[in-house]
């Protein structure tokens, strides 16, 4: 036995049924069954529009990308489906392959929403150092709890270069007309304490650092 990535597609097709229906939901398979072939996958099964293949783990990530991708187009052509995944040895008999992880995979795309690829703790362990998680999905009782991988931001590379890109937070007007009146008033002599209060991200911090070099001889007291 040698350890697996299992894969479970499911469509939920709408509920009208006919020629055209059936034409769309064999398209789809042919398409999802491409997909998988790129990555290395062999074919379990099939039955309708839902499926099921197994990889080699050491292409997770590859597989899980091409996974998003498929949910992508599904999306683009308002077609409802998910993915199961999960890990785990595989036994190779006359009749066929058998694998806990093919039930596991069936069961969390059974429980999956539209649009969700859900894992596995050990699919989940083998993407994480590339994909970021979003919710628990409860598998039934006795079985582990899937995740979903975050679709709005799924590669933590993409995310890495886009927190390089940030910049400072510039101060807010209401902070800015608070400095010119601070300053006014220190210039004319009016006053020389002030007690500035306002909510956490209104721009205090901000208006601090820019009102303390020019005020070397002055004490500040930062409360909060």
């Amino acid at each position: 036995m040698r350890e697996q990535l299992i894969v479970w597609h499911r469509w939920l097709p709408p509920r009208e049924e006919g020629g055209a229906q059936l034409e769309r939901i064999s398209a789809w398979r042919r398409e999802v069954e491409a997909r998988f072939e790129v990555v290395g996958g062999r074919l379990l099964g099939s039955l309708g529009a839902s499926l099921a293949a197994r990889f080699d783990p050491e292409e997770t990530v590859d597989v899980l990308g091409q996974c998003l991708e498929l949910l992508a187009a599904a999306d683009a052509r308002e077609i409802d489906v998910c993915f199961g995944v999960a890990v785990g040895p595989v036994r190779e008999l006359d009749h066929g392959v058998v694998s806990p992880a093919i039930e596991l995979a069936q069961l969390l795309a059974n429980r999956a929403r539209p649009g969700e690829l859900v894992l596995d703790p050990s699919a989940r362990d083998l993407a994480s150092e590339d994909l970021l998680m979003g919710r628990q999905v409860a598998a039934g009782a006795g079985a582990p709890r899937g995740t979903t991988v975050d679709r709005a931001h799924p590669r933590r590379s993409d995310n890495a270069d886009a927190i390089a890109e940030l910049r400072p937070p510039s101060m807010p007007p209401i902070a800015r007309s608070l400095k010119h009146e601070i300053e006014r008033a220190l210039t004319a002599g009016e006053c020389r304490t002030f007690i500035l209060r306002g909510p956490v991200g209104g721009g205090a911090t901000e208006l601090l650092a820019d009102l303390e070099p020019p005020q070397e001889r002055g004490r500040m007291l930062r409360i909060g």
